[in-house]
């Protein structure tokens, strides 16, 4: 049996974080729609002539949610898909095209550094995911990215 391609692997991962950033999405989407329904309607079940367990229930519901919504972070972990999807894409294209790191290298070199820095993209959204549910800092990328030059200090004016 044939070991999955460089390529193939980098498209499953892309349909992974996909689904995960479009799970993450709608859910919070939905919870914060329900939110707002569901806080906008409390005060007018209060002037309706209704029995006073409705507005209760509308206020519990909205507040549970806010707080599922809240534990859960949909809005972040939809945030931490979308940054990997994009690095992926972008390091597939590149690979693709030739372009980049990818440039004047030899087939099987670009192969290692495409599956290196998937790995590396992976294990970062990872750390980021794992950062957030324990609450603890976020951790430094992990990709290693060009610093720019520090700029010179601004010389006042006139001098």
């Amino acid at each position: 049996m044939d070991s999955p391609s460089v390529t193939s692997i980098a498209e499953q991962r892309i349909i992974e974080y996909k689904k995960s950033k479009y799970y993450n999405k709608q859910w919070y989407y939905t919870s914060q729609g329900a939110i707002i329904v569901l806080s906008g309607i409390t005060p007018l079940l209060l002037l309706i002539k209704l029995p006073p367990i409705f507005p209760a229930i509308s206020s519990a519901i909205a507040s549970i949610t806010a707080g599922l919504s809240s534990n859960f972070k949909f809005r972040e972990k939809y945030d931490i898909h979308v940054n990997a999807l994009d690095g992926i894409e972008l390091e597939l294209d590149n690979f693709k095209v030739g372009t980049g790191i990818y440039a004047n290298q030899d087939d099987e070199k670009k192969k290692n550094i495409l599956m290196q820095n998937m790995d590396a993209i992976h294990r970062n959204r990872r750390s980021h995911w794992s950062a957030m549910i324990t609450g603890s800092p976020s951790p430094e990328s992990i990709i290693a990215t060009p610093k720019p030059p520090d700029k010179p200090p601004d010389k006042p004016l006139g001098q």
